[in-house]
């Protein structure tokens, strides 16, 4: 089995998501509708928590949306988002994953929003490996980390708690 190593626990996670959310605020100005989209899975799960920081500082209107991507290295593969598109229209996007390794996931995940006319596009990663191999990269990061090709990171939410592993 191969050896884990614990790099964020709980505590720095929401230390980093509470500075993101700031960050956001701050990158999309004041005052301003924002849609936080999440790509599938812990992105979603990552753009939940982001909005609901968000919202709480009470200075800016915010929805959220879900991305389901078909497959990046499939030309023309659909997406879909939990909300119409039109709901991006004039508003400020944040596209949310938990970790950025080449940028391809982000890059395929810009596609819906192209389509329609925006204040403007920011990327937030919790986790940026910097592996771009793609010009594609998040604006707002939780957390820089150069690793090799062959190492994983891990986010992992039990409802509870945050952890992020390097394996």
């Amino acid at each position: 089995m191969q050896e884990r190593s614990l790099i964020l626990d709980d505590h720095q996670v929401n230390l980093r998501l509470q500075r993101m959310a700031w960050e956001i605020l701050e990158l999309a100005g004041d005052p301003c509708d924002l849609v936080v989209a999440g790509i599938q899975g812990m992105g979603h799960v990552l753009a939940e928590q982001l909005a609901d920081r968000i919202e709480r500082s009470g200075t800016t209107a915010c929805s959220l949306t879900r991305i389901e991507l078909g497959r990046p290295e499939m030309a023309g593969d659909p997406f879909t988002l939990s909300q119409p598109l039109d709901m991006v229209a004039n508003k400020w996007v944040v596209l949310v994953d938990d970790v950025t390794n080449t940028g391809v996931t982000l890059a395929h995940a810009l596609t819906p929003f192209l389509q329609q006319p925006t204040r403007g596009i920011s990327m937030a990663v919790l986790v940026d490996r910097e592996h771009h191999r793609y010009p594609v990269r998040a604006d707002i990061q939780g957390l820089s980390l150069a690793t090799t090709l062959q190492e994983h990171i891990d986010v992992q939410w039990d409802g509870k708690a945050w952890s992020v592993y390097l394996s």
